[in-house]
């Protein structure tokens, strides 16, 4: 967080309105230099770089607000400041800027041979990064990381040749995902410290060939009937994809597959079918991938106001789907809406988007219910098998959260609810500002978790849902209450 520090008044005679400041390695406390420093005036911008001990220095501004902006490409990026210049006064500003992490190493087989294009993870509670590794194996993760200790994983990519099957007894083997050192379970990884501006070298990770398993099916029409010449894809995370093409009968094969939760689906025009399968040590037989036609779901968006309040404009609806498809609706004047295209499977409502990308802005209201078929749903995920009715209501009595957070540098502080039911979609994030500060909006009134994570950067776990519960019992409980503002001040992690 940027200090101020006001100089006494010169007289406007002796002395035009100067801002000088330092930019410091939050870690070390050392001046940085080479920091691009810009500062802003409506449409006047001034930039400098700083020198070999950090300083910086504008001079002859014109009196008013300026907005200080600060860029390097080992630095996270941080909230610009907003400064007041005054006629006759010298401003002095300290910024701490966090240095980036660097994670370094190469992948190799058991034999010891570069990997190629291996896919990079590296993992920790609401932290997600990577990357690919180069033609011989090497990588480098060079980002803000917020502190804490990291798994770190790898893949091979769809063109690495498979391993050979195993000497003795014939049997397939196939390349797993491999935590470093070189094991499959990520309980048993090597952890890796990550704090600001650490650096962790020649890393080597093993890639692991493990047993693979078949996974067999059919593929059949809406009548039922069998699915020739259709191409079927088998997904999971990292892993590389997998292709076959169902056969004269519908019958489809994936000859090695490993120990994982994989997605089958299979496409034939505007027919689509989809399938969650979980290998465990064994064969998988008889699976059946039923093509479907798509289908329209429509709904309402009712907005709830107190009696003599203008009502807001009714936000768009927003729809994924568990395969990652996004599907936007504008809703009519009148509330209501139609989403096209939908097949059977598993769906989410996502409000985040609707608060937000509408106008730019924070919207002032909150999703308070959804009821699907006219019943009342504890989530925003649902199960959908064909065409039924979406009614979406919010309201405008939200309270707000505000306060302070120590040490966020540009971080996000996250609003997760304390029943795990409403943790998918009813999630709420905002930005550290410049200050120190932070502030939520018409937030859904209820019980939370509030998490200050520092850094830049949005966790991808976090962004579906996927908040890890040992931190969240770390954080701090809030209570948010209709129209009423709670102030929280939190400690980033």
């Amino acid at each position: 967080m940027a200090k101020l520090f006001y100089a006494f008044a010169l007289l406007a005679s002796a002395a035009a309105q100067t801002v000088e400041g330092i930019a410091l390695n939050s870690a070390t406390g050392i001046g940085i230099p080479g920091i691009r420093v810009e500062i802003a005036h409506g449409k006047t911008v001034n930039a400098t770089t700083t020198d070999p001990q950090g300083r910086f220095q504008f001079e002859d501004l014109q009196e008013g607000a300026w907005i200080l902006r600060y860029s390097s490409a080992d630095y996270a990026r941080r909230a610009a400041d907003l400064l007041q210049v005054t006629a006759g006064m010298s401003t002095k500003v300290e910024v701490r800027l966090t240095p980036f992490s660097r994670i370094a190493g190469r992948v190799v087989d058991g034999k010891g041979a570069p990997v190629p294009n291996a896919r990079i993870q590296l993992q920790a509670q609401g932290s997600d990064a990577g990357g690919f590794a180069d033609e011989e194996g090497k990588f480098e993760v060079h980002r803000p990381l917020p502190p804490g200790d990291y798994t770190l994983s790898a893949t091979p990519s769809s063109g690495f040749q498979p391993p050979d099957p195993e000497p003795d007894s014939g049997r397939i083997l196939a390349w797993g995902r491999t935590y470093y050192p070189g094991t499959p379970i990520r309980q048993a990884a090597s952890k890796i410290h990550v704090a600001p501006g650490v650096e962790a070298l020649n890393l080597e990770v093993k890639l692991l060939a493990v047993p693979a398993y078949a996974v067999r099916g059919v593929c059949l029409n809406p009548d039922g009937s069998p699915a020739p010449k259709v191409r079927v894809t088998l997904r999971e995370g990292p892993l590389p994809r997998q292709t076959a093409e169902t056969n004269t009968d519908g019958s489809f094969e994936f000859p090695a597959v490993v120990d994982a939760e994989w997605t089958l689906s299979a496409q034939l025009d505007a027919l689509q079918a989809t399938e969650q399968i979980v290998i465990a040590g064994r064969d998988m037989e008889g699976v059946k991938l039923h093509l479907n036609p798509p289908f329209t779901l429509s709904g309402k968006v009712l907005m709830e106001v107190p009696q003599g309040m203008p009502a807001p404009k009714l936000p768009p609806v927003y729809f994924r789907s568990q395969r990652g498809a996004n599907f936007t609706a504008r809703t009519q004047p009148d509330g209501s809406f139609t989403l096209d295209k939908l097949y059977p499977g598993s769906y989410s409502i996502d409000p985040l988007r609707a608060y937000s990308m509408e106008a730019g802005s924070l919207e002032p209201h909150y999703l308070d219910s959804i009821r699907v078929g006219g019943v009342e749903a504890t989530t925003s995920e649902m199960e959908l098998s064909g065409p039924t009715s979406l009614l979406l209501v919010y309201k405008t009595n939200g309270g707000a959260v505000r306060g302070t957070v120590d040490g966020c540098h540009a971080g996000t502080v996250w609003l997760v609810p304390q029943d795990p039911a409403m943790r998918s979609g009813f999630f709420r994030f905002a930005d550290c500002l410049g200050n120190g500060h932070y502030e939520l909006a018409a937030v859904r009134p209820g019980d939370y978790y509030a998490v200050a994570n520092a850094g830049s950067g949005v966790p991808r776990p976090w962004l579906s849902g996927d908040f890890d519960q040992t931190l969240l019992n770390q954080s701090t409980k809030v209570t948010v209450r209709p129209g009423e503002t709670t102030s929280t001040d939190l400690r980033a992690r």
